[in-house]
């Protein structure tokens, strides 16, 4: 069997959905089979970096580049854009094709759909399983437990909108905390560091594939309601979230309604209306982060893309 994974990026598109994706790939370039990526990373090096060391048996940009096979060939497809009627992805062209989806995805047709966020009950399509809720999430290898056991004197903050850090949050964000006399030392990551921030609190790092290693000790997490929130939470990092666009809202809501986040504040109109008693709460009361971090640790783990691996090998039986 091929397995071949149909995914974009850009600073348009975002980081998602091929950071989702490839977390799942993962599992199966780990297991020996033939996987392929298909699809456009366009301005994000540190992705396309990831990607290109992944271990793919191939990486294609196009997808003329590659001719499916109906007799042994699996796609597995997460994308807001690509066309339902796309003649790539039609379903008889694959021998099984596997959706990863939410509230905002195209209804493809797929023999079955995974929905890698905390929510369950989808609505049931006829021949098509449905996998859903927080042991699904596919979280990356790498990231396995790097969030502090014991917390810094001063409390070290991460700011980061995501990998395109879409309408600004992070330069956003800066600006409120920079106001406050609080003593603590924030990383800020965002996409690149042209801006400049006056306060010996604060450094600016740019988003990229020293992620993992700049998160390692953080105590507390200011981010975007994306699937870099899903990564910090199963890490157990206590954490405040932000709602930039539409298709964050179903994360931004799952979250602060399992206690997993505290909601900080939604994009509206143009600027970000930020919930500063809620942010000064979260700096100031240690309760109030280990109930947060207690709840993320005892919701998810690091084997939602294991158990998606194995759901997606049943199809071939």
């Amino acid at each position: 069997m091929r397995f071949v994974f149909r995914s974009d990026a850009s600073p348009l598109i975002g980081t998602g959905h091929v950071m989702r994706s490839s977390a799942i790939a993962e599992e199966f370039i780990k297991s020996g089979h033939e996987v392929y990526f298909v699809g456009e990373i366009q301005g994000i090096n540190w992705l396309s970096e990831r990607i290109r060391d992944l271990g793919f048996t191939k990486i294609l940009n196009s997808e003329e580049d590659f001719s499916p096979n109906s007799f042994q060939d699996v796609l597995i497809i997460d994308s807001y854009f690509i066309s339902v009627t796309s003649k790539f992805i039609h379903k008889s062209n694959w021998f099984k094709v596997v959706s990863i989806f939410d509230a905002v995805s195209p209804r493809y047709h797929c023999d079955m759909r995974i929905h890698p966020g905390l929510s369950s009950g989808w609505d049931e399509i006829p021949n098509v399983k449905t996998i859903s809720g927080p042991r699904y999430i596919p979280i990356r290898a790498s990231l396995k437990k790097l969030a502090n056991s014991s917390e810094s004197i001063p409390l070290r903050i991460l700011i980061v909108g995501g990998g395109t850090d879409v309408n600004d949050f992070g330069m956003s964000l800066a600006r409120v905390l920079l106001k406050l006399k609080n003593d603590f030392k924030v990383v800020l990551l965002v996409p690149n560091n042209d801006e400049k921030i006056m306060d010996s609190r604060f450094s600016i790092v740019s988003f990229g594939s020293s992620f993992d290693e700049m998160i390692s000790g953080i105590d507390l997490a200011f981010t975007t309601a994306s699937t870099v929130s899903l990564e910090l939470a199963a890490n157990g990092f206590a954490m405040g979230i932000g709602c930039a666009v539409k298709n964050q809202e179903i994360y931004y809501s799952e979250l602060q309604n399992l206690s997993m986040a505290v909601p900080i504040g939604k994009f509206n109109s143009g600027s970000w209306n930020f919930n500063l008693p809620l942010i000064i709460e979260l700096i100031e009361s240690k309760d109030l982060r280990n109930k947060v971090r207690t709840k993320a640790l005892n919701t998810l783990d690091f084997f939602g893309s294991y158990r998606i691996y194995k759901e997606i090998m049943k199809l071939m039986v």
